[in-house]
Order: C-alpha cells, then structure tokens, then sequence
C-alpha cells in the first residue's frame, strides 16, 4: 500500500518511476536491515491477533458492536484490537474467542 500511495504521488510519469525506484530502495534496505527484522518478528503475535480476530468476526458476520454485545468487551476495545493498537489481556482474548466459537491455546516456543 505504502508503495502504490507513494508511486502514485504525482501524476508526472518519469517522476512516479523514480519515486518507485526510491520507495523499493528504501524497503529493501530496510528488509536487510538486523534492527529492522527484529523489530518486524516482536510485532508478529500482534499481527496475527488483528489478522485472526478481524477474519473470525466477518467470517461470522458480525459487527464490531455485535461482537461486543456478546463478548463483553467494548467495541472501543475491539476497534483497537483490530487496528493493532491494543493491549488486549488474556482475560479479554479468552472472552472474544469463546464468542468467536474458537478455543484460546497459547504456545511458548
């Protein structure tokens, strides 16, 4: 998304191929770069959790609200869940997979 935004910045063609060039520049750098790789694979148990709670509500075609009302989390608390900005306890992940129908299992690898 960030490179069809960024290509796509002018409507000058030479000037969008090297904006293009730059952008595939920067993200390989920044996918070589130790620090970079680091950071992505902390993130990842986060994004598999705004991926899976996301995907298992529409799948049962549900709304934000409607997972809220059977749960008993907030929809606030969902948006930021599914955003990927939240903080969620096990308390509230055990709550949202139970109204999900899905089972909680947690691995330490």
């Amino acid at each position: 998304m960030l490179y069809y935004l960024y290509a796509n910045f002018s409507t000058n063609d030479k000037y969008n191929i090297m904006k293009k060039s730059k952008v595939n520049d920067f993200l390989y750098a920044l996918a070589r770069s130790p620090d970079f790789k680091a950071a992505w694979t902390d993130t990842r148990p986060e994004l598999e959790i705004t991926r899976f709670l996301t995907e298992a509500r529409r799948e049962k075609g549900l709304t934000q609200e409607q997972l809220a009302e059977l749960s008993g989390v907030s929809k606030s608390e969902i948006e930021l869940l599914e955003s990927g900005k939240g903080d969620p306890s096990l308390q509230t992940l055990k709550r949202l997979a139970t109204a999900l129908g899905k089972n909680l299992q947690l691995f330490f690898i």
